[in-house]
């Protein structure tokens, strides 16, 4: 729990020991579990960098509460203090990450099996190449979430893996644009929606010179991609054309 109040919390926690005689189980929890800092901005304005701190760093704010606007809802005054609250299971994010990989490096060993080894794929399966994209890049978005954005060697190699990929999929555009547009082609949103948000997490932690270009260069050109994928799908609709023939 993260808290925002005025410059009296440490009063507070020696009222509450005097008032119960020896310390009691709810201080020793205070002392344990809240961390106390003294802000020189009001709490608006402390909560609001708080929370985009923690946003900044992959982390999930469930709730703020404005505990003074909640008091005097029930005829109660209460200074001006906000709360903040995360609540996580990292045991089993770091499972479900662990799963993630390791299913990851077993279908992945398959998927390449089956492209080098046999036959080419038919037209209408060839835009699920642009799946291969997304295990690395949501892979590197989870462990910064898991890290709080720790930019390290498994960082940076999950981060090349997905640079990779990417260069990959260049490499086939041409044969992408030969194709006839088909319900295939949405395998593009979620790979190419998942890079470009691994691509904002690295330049938010990174912070490299002109990293607001850098972001807004990212989110307008998936937005651009996404809803074109969305228009050309309504036109093939519209024109009898997205779904293949029934064969006879």
């Amino acid at each position: 729990m993260l808290a925002a109040g005025p410059r009296k919390s440490t009063q507070s926690r020696q009222q509450l020991r005097s008032a119960h005689g020896e310390e009691p189980a709810i201080a020793g929890w205070i002392e344990t579990e809240i961390t106390a800092k003294v802000s020189p901005r009001s709490v608006t304005d402390t909560v609001s960098r708080l929370t985009g701190i923690l946003s900044a760093r992959g982390l999930k704010v469930f709730a703020v509460i404005d505990q003074s606007a909640e008091a005097s809802q029930v005829g109660l005054q209460l200074r001006e203090t906000t709360a903040a609250a995360e609540v996580g299971l990292p045991a089993v994010a770091e499972a479900s990450f662990g799963i993630g990989i390791g299913c990851w490096l077993l279908l992945g060993s398959t998927v390449w099996t089956r492209l080098l080894f046999r036959p080419a794929l038919p037209p209408a399966l060839v835009p699920t190449l642009a799946i291969e994209l997304a295990p690395p890049a949501v892979a590197g978005a989870a462990y910064f979430a898991l890290t709080g954005g720790a930019m390290n060697f498994t960082a940076r190699a999950l981060g090349g893996f997905c640079v990779l990929m990417a260069l990959m999929q260049l490499r086939f555009i041409p044969l992408y644009a030969s194709l006839r547009f088909s319900p295939g082609f949405w395998a593009f949103a979620f790979a190419y929606a998942a890079a470009a948000t691994d691509a904002l997490l690295w330049i938010t932690l990174a912070r490299p010179p002109g990293a607001t270009g850098y972001a807004i260069t990212v989110v307008t050109l998936i937005t651009v991609f996404i809803a074109a994928l969305g228009a050309r799908t309504l036109i093939a609709a519209v024109r009898g054309q997205l779904l293949p023939e029934e064969r006879r």
